[in-house]
Order: C-alpha cells, then sequence, then structure tokens
C-alpha cells in the first residue's frame, strides 16, 4: 500500500492463512524504499488455528494489469489477471480456481470470507469501484469506494459470515466507473468453514469451537452525516428507513434499536469492524470497538477529500474474553467537527474462537 506522509496515518489490513510447527517463530516487518516509516496506536495481530479443517486461501503474487470498465473477476488468472504463485496457495476441502478465479465449498455450513482487496489503478484517472462477493450469481455483499491513482495502491477489507450449501461458488466482482483498475501485489481471497460447536446435554448451548458462535451484519443504508461520534449500528444514526441484513448469526443478539451486539455464552471472540467511510473535509477518523461502554480497541487513519465522494475503508479489528450477556458496540468519530458518513455496506463480523465451560455445563453433560 500507499503512504503519503502529508496523508498518514494510513490504516490496511492484510490476511494470510499458513502452515507452522510447534516452536516456530513468526515474524511481521514492513519496509519502505528509503523513507522512514513507523506503526501508530491501534495497530494490532491476530493469530489463531483453524480447527475446521476446511479452508482455502490464494493471494496475489503478480499484479493484474486489467484493462475495462466492465464487470470483472480481479482473482481470474485468465488473460490480464494477477498470478497465485505456489508459495501464495493454501487449501483444504475448498478448491481454488485461478481460471476463473473461484472459492467452491465442499460441504453446506457457515463460511467466514474475508477478502483484502489490495488495488491499484491502471492509468491516471480517479475511479469509482463497486466492489462485489457473489455466490453464483446472488451479491451477498457490495462496497462502494473510490481509488485516486495519486495515492495509490491501497486496500480495502470485505469480512462476513455466509450460511453457504454444498457446492457454493464464490467470486468477487469489480465494477469500474472510469479508469482501470487490477488487484495488486498481496490481495487475499480467503475463505474457512466454522466449526459450530455440539449442545451441551441439558442446556441447548454449543459447547464451542473455531466459530460455534458468530454473527455478521451489514448496514443498507448511509448513516445521517454528523460531526459528533456515533454508533453507525444504531437504527437512528441512519437515513431513510432504517434498516440492516444479517448475513448468518448464532448464539450472538444483535439491537439495532442499540446498535448493541450481545453474546450469550463466555469465550475468546474475534470482533471485526469494516466501516466504509466519507468526510466533507480532511479528516483524521478514528474507529473503537467498546465491550460493556469499555474501548478495547481503537484505530487512527486520515480520510483525504478529493471531491465528491471518496468514501474509503478503515478496518478495526479485536480479539477478546467476553462472558455471558457483555454487549459488544463501535463507534466512529472525527477529530475535528467535519460531518462524517459511514456509509451502506459497512459491516460487522464476530464470532466465536473457543468456548469456556462453567462447572454447572461441566455437570451435566
Amino acid at each position: 500500500p500507499f503512504a503519503d506522509f502529508a496523508m498518514d496515518p494510513t490504516e490496511t489490513t492484510h490476511q494470510r492463512i499458513i502452515t507452522i510447527a510447534a516452536d516456530d517463530v513468526l515474524h511481521i516487518k514492513t519496509t519502505t524504499p528509503g523513507h522512514t516509516m513507523g506503526i501508530v496506536k491501534g495497530t494490532s495481530v491476530v493469530i489463531t488455528e483453524i480447527t475446521s479443517g476446511v479452508f482455502a486461501s490464494s493471494t496475489v503474487t503478480t499484479a493484474g494489469s486489467n484493462n475495462t470498465t466492465d464487470a470483472f473477476n480481479p482473482f481470474n488468472t485468465d488473460g490480464d489477471g494477477p498470478a497465485f504463485a505456489a508459495a501464495g496457495l493454501i487449501a483444504s476441502g475448498v478448491t481454488f480456481a485461478g481460471d476463473p478465479g473461484t472459492m467452491t465449498v465442499p460441504s453446506a455450513g457457515k463460511y467466514l470470507v474475508m477478502i483484502n482487496n489490495i488495488y491499484a489503478a491502471g492509468g491516471g484517472t480517479a475511479s469509482a469501484v463497486a466492489m462485489l462477493l457473489k455466490e453464483g450469481s446472488n451479491t451477498l455483499l457490495t462496497n462502494n469506494v473510490r481509488l485516486h491513482s495519486a495515492l495509490d495502491p491501497i486496500e480495502h477489507t470485505m469480512c462476513v459470515v455466509e450460511d453457504l450449501a454444498a457446492g457454493a461458488v464464490l467470486t468477487v466482482s469489480y465494477d469500474i466507473g472510469t479508469g482501470r483498475v487490477q488487484a495488486e501485489l498481496g490481495a487475499t481471497f480467503t475463505v474457512i468453514k466454522l466449526q459450530e460447536g455440539q449442545p451441551i446435554s441439558g442446556t441447548g448451548r454449543g459447547v464451542g469451537g473455531y466459530g460455534s458462535a458468530y454473527i455478521s451484519v451489514v448496514s443498507n443504508q448511509d448513516s445521517t452525516a454528523g460531526a459528533t461520534e456515533v454508533n453507525p449500528f444504531d437504527e437512528g444514526t441512519l437515513t431513510g428507513d432504517a434498516t440492516f441484513t444479517t448475513r448468518a448469526s448464532n448464539g450472538i443478539t444483535f439491537t439495532p434499536a442499540a446498535g448493541t451486539f450481545t453474546v450469550n455464552d463466555p469465550g475468546l471472540y474475534f470482533v471485526m469492524h469494516s466501516p466504509i467511510l466519507d468526510g466533507a473535509a480532511d479528516i483524521v477518523v478514528t474507529t473503537k470497538i467498546l465491550v460493556n461502554g469499555s474501548i478495547v480497541a481503537s484505530s487512527d487513519t486520515a480520510l483525504i477529500k478529493h471531491g465528491t465522494g471518496d468514501p474509503a475503508n478503515l478496518t478495526n479489528t479485536a480479539f477478546v474474553e467476553l462472558q455471558r450477556n457483555d454487549v459488544v458496540t463501535v463507534f466512529t468519530d472525527a477529530n475535528t467537527a467535519v460531518n462524517l458518513t459511514h456509509k451502506a455496506g459497512s459491516h460487522v463480523t464476530m464470532f466465536r474462537y473457543y468456548g469456556f465451560f462453567e462447572l454447572s455445563d461441566i455437570g451435566s453433560v
């Protein structure tokens, strides 16, 4: 990604599935071409083990050179598409096909789908880009953003949980307003099956495991433009008919009247807030994830105004220990009294990585 000293801090999200052995040491490094850069408050790393054994992840190792304003699949390797070296591919159960750029799931269930769209313009123009996640001919998620050639490559995160049938085929599509756009080095398409836990006898609750509780909620409306901190998943902040789409849900209750996500059972939870933001002027935006009103993750990024309609993405992630009936909320704010809009397509995804047990639960098995 591109970081301009006059337009920082800059947020970018990356993800990868790798195979490691006991006692392996993981290093996370960043380099720049001769300039000075450092991480800032809010930078985070989350490492979890996939226990379902069903997954696939493909990372672009050679950028595409797509030259079209028609909708196209940025992960399709055919013709002017990107390339995926063997080191950028890993799969077990889920099948990735480079041509036509698809992910096919082997069995019915709940799947975590995460895409890091690292993308750049092929020319010197700004482009409005509609990013679509599709299952067959059905559009599951649409995110509308804008790319400026002088500031690319940039990154946009999509992360949702979907209920998929056996043999479901997932694709990504870019619909370009003007100019040229293609997937850049590092763009990653990942699909992981969640492992839903078996209920504890007499309780109706799942023992827990990778994804035994989950929720994925997408806003269908823009928020009202405002200059104060807002909870964008509180229906009172939305314009028009306040609506949200819950893509999948189990064990976590979303209450749109308050914009809250309440967990039914204790455990370790992954939380990702992926908003699309638009400001009335150059501002620094802060996103926060809170548990019972206390901040557990906070991240800043600059949002630069380049004319009418410049929506951009800022992703915030937390990995937290939650107890039964704990409440998770998200907020966005600007560093000045400038109107900020949370755009349609913004989403929150949570899932329980591991469930804790209580003596009463163990005794009832």
